[in-house]
């Protein structure tokens, strides 16, 4: 949201000199029209963003971080950004944005060709798989952001629940809302997730 996730794989990088390359992150810093929200902590994020004021404290958590060198904003949606990014090059493609069902995945679909063979595609915020939730219900809110689930008793991302199952076409490989797959020739395969 301001640079948390980047920060973390950055600092994954510059602290194991094993490891060489670059995050290059790709965020629009526009949001979605206020009254797709539905909580108050969301209204207060989307105006912070409207304002500039995410892009603003990204910047300054970057600077500040002993990240700044090996950290790359693309300033853009996926749309324009990512279609121009050479594919097959990346070991690792975060996929971390808009929650609604339509922006996944497009996401998804937009970031799978840059991951290079044996490489990892992943993301945030599923907090449910397919096999948890009511299909029907989850269909019926798709693009709204989060919503409660009566069978499990959690909020959850319905749109995203429903791109990641629609792409991947299975249950994926996922721990505490991470999720990732594996890029092999003939598709995508599970990744043991542990702590």
């Amino acid at each position: 949201y301001a640079g948390d996730s980047t920060l973390i794989w950055a600092g994954a990088i510059r602290e194991n000199p094993k490891i060489s390359g670059e995050v290059v992150c790709v965020d629009s810093f526009k949001i979605t029209p206020l009254d797709s929200y539905v909580n108050c902590a969301l209204h207060l994020m989307a105006r912070a963003q409207d304002n500039g004021a995410i892009l603003k404290l990204f910047r300054h958590n970057v600077s500040s971080s002993q990240c700044g060198h090996i950290v790359n904003l693309l300033e853009g949606s996926s749309e324009e950004i990512l279609p121009n990014l050479v594919e097959r090059k990346f070991d690792l493609v975060y996929v971390d944005a808009s929650h609604v069902y339509d922006d996944v995945i497009r996401d998804i679909g937009l970031a799978a060709p840059l991951v290079r063979e044996g490489g990892i595609l992943c993301g945030d915020d599923l907090e449910l798989q397919v096999g948890s939730i009511d299909i029907a219900y989850a269909e019926k809110h798709k693009n709204i952001d989060i919503v409660y689930d009566q069978r499990t008793g959690t909020e959850y991302h319905p749109g995203l629940t429903l791109a990641v199952k629609d792409f991947f076409g299975t249950q994926i490989s996922c721990y505490e809302g991470f999720w990732a797959m594996r890029k092999r020739d003939n598709g995508w395969e599970d990744i043991l997730l542990v702590r």
